[in-house]
């Protein structure tokens, strides 16, 4: 996540493996923002517990002593308002390799779980443009080996395409498989 304003009060089903903070900030939801949200959820919420349910957590991210989320491992400057269990210096090269390294075998892991995910990582990976690339490409974007990390990355997906332990690429069609060798030769 980059350039993101989190309003939350329950982070418990947010995957915090590896998160980039560099540009995220935290803040509580303005009043104005959950006013228009509420409106928004009665007309589009008819169950009453879980539109009561749903309010309760809106009104609790609204306050400004809303607890912050735990997360895993981050790659965020020391005074980035998170707690993290593993902080990524990003302005140390070596630090920010390693936040890489983890990253990568990440994607590869989740590459594998399916077909829809490997299509998803390999479309905003492979194909130039691509609907969010440009989100995808700061996940990527750690200083002046942005272009080698996505290579990368490539490189080691489509080395995988044919390995049947790894269901998603496996999973691709033909089709799919083919266009994505052409597209890195």
């Amino acid at each position: 996540m980059r350039r993101a304003e989190l309003y939350s009060n329950s982070v418990d089903r947010l995957d915090s493996t590896l998160v980039d903070l560099r540009e995220t900030r935290w803040a509580p939801l303005p009043s104005e923002k959950l006013t228009a949200l509420i409106t928004q959820l009665r007309a589009v919420i008819h169950e009453p517990k879980e539109l009561k349910q749903t309010l309760a957590r809106l009104q609790a991210a609204s306050n400004p002593a809303a607890p912050k989320p735990q997360l895993g491992a981050c790659l965020a400057h020391a005074d980035t308002p998170f707690a993290c269990k593993k902080r990524f210096d990003p302005d140390s090269a070596q630090q920010t390799k390693e936040f890489t390294r983890q990253l990568h075998a990440y994607l590869y892991d989740l590459a594998c779980k399916s077909p829809d995910f490997a299509q998803g990582i390999t479309n905003r990976l492979f194909i130039p443009g691509f609907f969010l690339d440009h989100l995808f490409d700061s996940l990527l974007s750690f200083g002046e080996n942005s272009a080698l990390n996505r290579k990368e990355l490539q490189t080691q997906l489509k080395k995988r395409l044919d390995d049947p332990t790894c269901f998603g690429l496996y999973g691709l069609s033909a089709e799919e498989k083919n266009r994505l060798r052409a597209l890195l030769l």
